[in-house]
C-alpha cells in the first residue's frame, strides 16, 4: 500500500532528481523507494553463549592471543 510522504529538500536537488527521473523514464517517488529498499537494516547483535561470555576480559593485557586456541582449550576442559 502506497502512502504519501512529504520531504523538505533543496530546490536544486529536486530539479536534478526530476530531470534524472525523466531521463530514466521513472518517477522521483520510485527512485526514492528503490533507494530506501536497498538500505539494509542493521543486524541485531548476535547472542553470545554464557560460556563464551565468561571468557570476556580473561586475557585483557595480552596482545598475542589466539581466540580459537582459548576456545578449544575451554571446550576440551568442559567435555573431556
Amino acid at each position: 500500500m502506497a502512502s504519501k510522504l512529504t520531504l523538505y529538500i533543496d530546490e536544486t536537488i529536486i530539479e536534478s532528481a526530476k530531470e534524472y527521473a525523466d531521463n530514466s523514464h521513472t518517477s522521483v517517488s520510485k527512485i526514492v523507494e528503490q533507494f530506501l529498499r536497498s538500505i539494509k537494516p542493521a543486524k541485531s547483535p548476535q547472542k553470545i553463549s554464557p560460556g563464551i561470555r565468561n571468557l570476556r576480559g580473561v586475557y585483557k593485557n595480552s596482545k598475542n592471543i589466539d581466540g580459537k586456541k582459548i576456545l578449544v582449550n575451554a571446550l576440551k576442559k568442559k567435555y573431556l
